[in-house]
């Protein structure tokens, strides 16, 4: 965009589409870290599952993925 568009417009308002984008950006970031966290947690304990008594761990991974399936 040229000069004179950025010139005809109010300043506050680029300072706020700015910092609104900023802001989104954050969450974004939050949520996928949320994400790669939950998948970590949930690897870790299917894992000890496995560990401590393989069947309890087959139970667990076949009630997750049923109950994925449900509240997809």
């Amino acid at each position: 965009m040229n000069y004179s568009y950025y010139a005809s417009r109010d300043t506050g308002r680029f300072i706020n589409l700015i910092n609104a984008q900023i802001n989104l950006a954050l969450l974004s970031f939050n949520n996928f870290t949320g994400l790669g966290t939950q998948i970590i947690n949930a690897t870790v304990y299917i894992g000890l599952a496995f560990v401590v008594a393989w069947r309890f761990g087959l139970m667990a991974l076949t009630i997750g993925v049923v109950l994925l399936a449900l509240f997809r």
